[in-house]
């Protein structure tokens, strides 16, 4: 029963690979400009299934260490100089903002998964080659 809950778990965690590649997908027929609009609000969701899904997996770990890069805190330094003229209010948030904020923790995201389990290498490496496929 341990082995099926951990086997569950890994198909949880790594959900989210499916759905930030299956943004590519993503069209609407009803939104305006719906071909990048879907793809927007695709995006958006699948970074919360993200969240959800990493927060949980967190949550459920014996034990909890960050550590951070060097290049890793010149990124969020990179996010914090991006974000500065929307956290002092000279410019209002808009979707560049979100899309800024939710790559980096897309990036983290990744580099969890992929540093937790060292088998995902693959299926990113998967999921990225059919999604250029299909891009082009």
């Amino acid at each position: 029963m341990y082995k099926f809950l951990r086997f569950v778990l890994k198909l949880l965690v790594l959900l989210p690979f499916g759905f930030v590649f299956a943004t590519v997908f993503a069209l609407s027929d009803e939104l305006a400009i719906g071909v990048i609009s879907a793809k927007y609000y695709w995006f958006y969701g699948a970074m919360g299934v993200c969240g959800v899904t990493t927060t949980v997996y967190l949550a459920l770990r014996e034990q909890f260490k960050i550590r951070f890069s060097l290049s890793e805190l010149l990124l969020l330094l990179f996010t914090l100089v991006g974000l500065l003229p929307f956290l002092m209010g000279a410019e209002a948030v808009n979707s560049k903002c979100l899309l800024l904020v939710l790559l980096v923790v897309l990036y983290l995201y990744f580099r969890m998964v992929l540093r937790i389990y060292k088998f995902s290498r693959h299926f990113l490496q998967l999921f990225l080659l059919i999604s250029a496929l299909v891009q082009a």
